[in-house]
């Protein structure tokens, strides 16, 4: 297969995770706790997000079909 511009529309991405973002998560919580933070970092939400795998693979091979992120969790 083979996606150009011409045809990078038909192509998309679908990626599952069981657990994203605890590196940003651990580091958000200390800089707050530890006071050298007064409020979260402007990216911690986009870098927590289950999708962001997904949405991560898309732009790095230049996807712009339908874009997953399938989550699950030990419930």
């Amino acid at each position: 297969l083979s996606c150009d511009e011409g045809n990078a529309h038909r192509f998309g991405a679908t990626v599952g995770v069981g657990f994203t973002g605890s590196y940003a998560t651990e580091q958000t919580y200390r800089s707050l706790l530890l006071g050298s933070a007064i409020r979260a970092e402007l990216f911690t939400g986009v870098k927590v997000m289950p999708s962001a795998a997904s949405v991560h693979l898309s732009l790095s091979l230049g996807l712009r079909g339908p874009v997953f992120g399938v989550t699950s969790a030990c419930a």
